[in-house]
């Protein structure tokens, strides 16, 4: 179709000014654009700036200090002071820890030199056969306690002679810390009896360290007539002290020895054994240190 000697605007189109005039402007919107976008300088203008106000913001303005600036922050030096003041407090507790005189607890004696162990380790006698008689050492350290389950002198009825008289000889041995000494404070004879009126029965104890001279059995006597329990103690008027430097056992006899009464068919007793552990011999304990 020839459409020379028509205008362009008879059909409807641009002239070919305003075709370069639209481009020219469409690229410049584009430009425009990019530069907000990418920050860059458009074709042929200055930088475009934003100037639509933006909303104002919830935080404080953020100000930028160079570390020669001296612009405090409160809170950071409220918990600097507070970090400083415990430190101080630290230190100066630990420094009276330290400067403090430290002085010993004075323990008392069992608890300064507790021993380790009680132990059993020779028994003889007809009293005491072998796994009849116990050696317990108590929670304190203060007293040693003997059981027996087979140490009964009795006579009369169907009773054989030989059962009238009762003996035990035990050998113990305790560990402890060798720079202490101890002593038998006290002695406790806890027995069982049961005699006819007219009768009576015996307990004769002693006790010495191995190598010691052996003290004289005391006699402990009982009367009928009864049918109980009865209790003998002993305090020695001078301790004997186990020697420093060495380790002997301390060796404890017993005798028990019952008569037959004016009624031979009946059974007069005494009695060490136990069952229910009523029946003991105690033996409280003095605690020294070897000089």
């Amino acid at each position: 179709m020839d459409i020379r000697g028509h205008s362009w605007t008879a059909f409807g189109l641009a002239t070919p000014a305003e075709s370069i005039n639209n481009c020219f402007a469409r690229r410049m919107i584009n430009d425009h654009i990019l530069c907000q976008r990418r920050r860059l300088r458009p074709l042929g203008g200055r930088p475009t700036v934003d100037r639509r106000r933006k909303p104002a913001s919830p935080y404080p303005p953020v100000r930028w200090i160079s570390s020669s600036s001296k612009v405090s922050n409160p809170v950071k030096e409220n918990r600097m002071h507070k970090g400083i003041a415990r430190s101080a407090a630290a230190a100066a507790a630990l420094a009276a820890l330290t400067a403090a005189p430290v002085t010993p607890a004075a323990a008392s004696a069992p608890g300064a030199f507790p021993p380790i162990e009680i132990e059993i380790v020779s028994a003889s006698g007809s009293g005491c056969p072998r796994g009849t008689a116990q050696a317990v050492m108590a929670d304190d350290f203060e007293s040693f306690v003997l059981y027996f389950s087979d140490y009964t002198a009795q006579a009369g009825g169907s009773s054989a002679p030989a059962d009238a008289l009762k003996d035990c000889r035990l050998s113990l041995k305790m560990d402890f810390r060798k720079d202490s000494s101890y002593a038998i404070a006290t002695t406790a004879y806890r027995l069982s009896y049961k005699l006819q009126s007219g009768t009576r029965a015996t307990l004769k104890a002693n006790y010495n360290f191995q190598g010691d001279p052996q003290n004289a059995l005391k006699t402990y006597e009982v009367r009928g007539p009864g049918d109980g329990n009865h209790q003998f103690t002993d305090t020695p008027s001078q301790p004997v002290w186990k020697p420093c430097g060495a380790e002997p056992t301390l060796d404890i006899n017993t005798e028990l020895r019952a008569l037959r009464g004016p009624d031979r068919s009946k059974v007069n007793s005494l009695s060490l054994s136990s069952d229910d552990g009523s029946i003991t011999q105690t033996y409280r304990l003095k605690w020294k240190p070897c000089s």
